[in-house]
């Protein structure tokens, strides 16, 4: 069975993270819990993770890689693991754990946990992080690429007077990750950098076509079941606007 986008943060990989806090009560782990403070833009999101479990923090972290996900693995009926917070690029600075609920701390439904943020969480924090993985690992992570993930062209649209090409392709990161289907704007002579898309980020293979208004507007056509679009804005000073069909 697959699991379920979380319907608390609506595409939490267009997001980047400004806090990570992490509550360790020594007495009842049950009552521990991660905040965690997304920003897109103007938009700032506080979320809860409740009694979170098995947490690794990838070297790279906070930088933010654009494929963070949460899931509800509420149907897999595991004791204590509702929700899940991984991320599908492959590569550093990943953020993965499991939790048995997720709040949103704006919505007023819960404000438990509010105070005693002393030493102690900095310090349980610290020995979360995985450093204890030795210099031998992290001399390894430099030397081998930052990600296994490829892109696969789809189409390519330049722009009239070929200063910009607007250029749909998927992207993989091996089968424990959702294929994507993604939108960039590059200039004429730059190459797809490997990357997600910097204008257009659709969870799993949609059929997306793109044609130019001008030299300096893009529009991007997309399947209507996928629902609202993920990612979509100006780069290079271009403008995209999306179109359901």
């Amino acid at each position: 069975m697959r699991d379920r986008d979380h319907p608390i943060v609506q595409h939490p990989w267009t997001y980047e993270i400004e806090s990570f806090f992490y509550h360790r009560d020594r007495s009842d782990q049950k009552s521990s819990y991660i905040d965690l403070v997304l920003r897109k833009g103007s938009e700032v999101r506080r979320l809860r993770f409740v009694g979170p479990q098995d947490l690794r923090i990838e070297s790279g972290f906070p930088e933010p890689t654009h494929g963070m996900c949460i899931l509800d693995v509420s149907g897999r009926q595991l004791d204590g693991i509702g929700v899940q917070v991984s991320d599908f690029e492959a590569g550093g600075g990943g953020l993965r754990f499991y939790a048995r609920e997720v709040i949103d701390l704006d919505a007023g439904r819960d404000r438990r946990h509010q105070s005693g943020r002393g030493s102690l969480p900095l310090i349980a924090l610290l020995l979360v992080v995985p450093v204890v993985i030795g210099v031998a690992v992290a001399v390894f992570v430099r030397l081998v690429p930052r990600t296994s993930c490829a892109n696969e062209v789809v189409a390519e649209q330049p722009a009239d007077g070929a200063a910009h090409r607007a250029i749909v392709f998927q992207r993989s990161c091996g089968a424990s990750a959702p294929v994507t289907t993604n939108v960039s704007v590059v200039s004429a002579a730059e190459p797809l950098p490997d990357d997600v898309g910097n204008v257009l980020i659709l969870k799993d293979a949609h059929e997306v076509t793109v044609r130019w208004r001008d030299p300096t507007h893009l529009v991007i056509s997309y399947p209507r079941e996928v629902g609202v679009a993920l990612e979509a804005g100006a780069v290079h000073g271009i403008e995209a606007t999306l179109e359901a069909r």
